[in-house]
């Protein structure tokens, strides 16, 4: 096949690919460029802006992957992971609680090992929440929606998922405060996330643990990802005179760069079965075959083999 039918087929791998992240790096300049010719040099109005930016661009994400769904022979929405089926409440569910199950240990080993919580006034503007949650779902959406599928489908599960841990790893690289152990955390997670949506189809458990993480992050330590966006409530204030307390907690960047961060991220790795959903429509439109709700037992692969 030359290389003009590898271009012009929108079903090719590679083609899937620089569709997504050509439009999105178009997408993110536009925006960006929309953001830096509107604000007024006024910190509060910087802030204001920089949040519909975020949720502006995370919302073209969302369109794109969709659109790549359609270019497809065949393409059924569902497909995608991103659009809400029947189990979804559930997905959203079990991520919420996967996130309180990572953020807890961390906050009991904080208090025990030294430092305080701080009780401060409680901030929770909705437009920052709501920039919060649609950044994280569409992290999820453009790394572990169609990059991670593509590379599955032509290079298998295990390699999808490094690939995509590594491209999340290294997009967080550029964070304030960013470090090797920050980075390793990243790509764990990036794991994490990546094996529940690869078994599952779906990105919710995952997205909703990603959103809800960075929520309790936010509110209970202040920095999220080298980003401290303002609405702590109980923050946290390490202990200065332990020199471990860097190491263990986290410094500038957040609790993501401490090594308890690491250690129950490794730990939760060891679980991931239960934590898995997996989401039949999701899996029966990937198939180009219809779920049915009258048997939902029924294996969409058995049922993809039984047309032909």
């Amino acid at each position: 096949m030359s290389i003009y039918s590898h271009v012009a087929d929108p079903s090719h791998w590679i083609n899937r690919i620089a569709y997504v992240l050509m439009l999105t790096i178009l997408a993110a300049l536009c925006v960006y460029w929309i953001g830096i010719s509107s604000f007024s040099f006024d910190e509060n109005a910087l802030r204001g802006v920089a949040e519909v930016v975020t949720i502006i661009f995370w919302t073209i994400v969302f369109w794109i992957m969709i659109r790549d769904e359609q270019r497809q022979p065949g393409g059924e929405l569902v497909a995608t992971g991103i659009l809400p089926t029947l189990q979804t409440p559930r997905m959203i569910l079990r991520g919420v609680l996967w996130a309180v199950a990572l953020a807890s240990p961390i906050a009991l080993m904080c208090a025990l090992l030294g430092g305080e919580f701080a009780v401060t006034a409680l901030r929770f503007p909705p437009l920052v929440v709501l920039a919060i949650v649609t950044s994280s779902i569409g992290e999820e959406v453009l790394f572990r929606s169609t990059i991670l599928r593509v590379l599955k489908d032509r290079f298998g599960s295990v390699g999808a998922i490094v690939v995509t841990s590594v491209l999340f790893s290294v997009a967080h690289t550029g964070n304030a405060s960013a470090s090797l152990i920050s980075s390793i955390n990243t790509f764990l997670i990036g794991v994490a996330f990546g094996t529940v949506i690869a078994v599952g189809g779906s990105i919710w458990v995952a997205a909703s643990c990603h959103a809800a993480w960075n929520v309790f992050v936010a509110l209970f330590f202040g920095a999220v990802s080298g980003q401290d966006i303002g609405v702590a409530w109980i923050r946290y204030v390490p202990n200065d005179a332990s020199m471990l307390s860097p190491l263990l907690m986290g410094d500038g960047y957040g609790v993501e760069s401490g090594l308890l961060c690491t250690a129950v991220i490794t730990i939760s790795l060891g679980f991931i079965r239960h934590v898995v959903v997996v989401d039949p429509f999701v899996t029966a439109a990937r198939y180009r075959v219809t779920f049915n709700r009258e048997r939902p037992h029924e294996n969409p692969i058995t049922a993809m083999e039984s047309m032909k």
